[in-house]
C-alpha cells in the first residue's frame, strides 16, 4: 500500500479451499508505524474485503492486544455487528462476509 507516493505498508490474501468450503484469509497486514492511527490501514482494509468478496478470516496472536482492537473494530464497523470471533490455541479468528 501507498501513502503520497510512499510505501506505507504490505497485505496479502490467501484464497483457501477446504473441502467443499472457500474463503478468503488475512495471510499478512502491516502498515509502518508512521502511518498507524492514520485511517490507512482501515482505507486498504476495506478495499481489500471489497475486491476479494466472500468469507473471510482474519486470526491475531491472542497476545496482540493492538491488532485485536483495530481488527475487531474494523470488522464491526465493515459488518455493521455481523461477525464472529473464535478463539483457537494461540490464536482469536474473526469471522465475516464481505458479500
Amino acid at each position: 500500500m501507498k501513502y503520497e507516493d510512499k510505501y506505507a505498508g504490505f497485505a496479502f490474501v490467501r484464497e483457501i479451499e477446504q473441502g467443499n468450503k472457500q474463503y478468503y484469509s488475512m495471510a499478512e497486514f502491516f502498515v509502518m508505524k508512521k502511518y498507524r492511527r492514520s485511517g490507512l490501514g482501515r482505507v486498504a482494509a476495506v478495499q481489500l474485503f471489497n475486491r476479494f468478496r466472500g468469507e473471510w478470516e482474519v486470526s491475531q496472536i491472542k497476545r496482540n492486544q493492538p491488532a485485536k482492537k483495530f481488527w475487531r473494530s474494523m470488522i464491526e464497523e465493515f459488518t455493521n455487528g455481523s461477525w464472529t470471533e473464535v478463539e483457537v490455541e494461540s490464536r482469536s479468528i474473526q469471522r465475516f462476509s464481505s458479500y
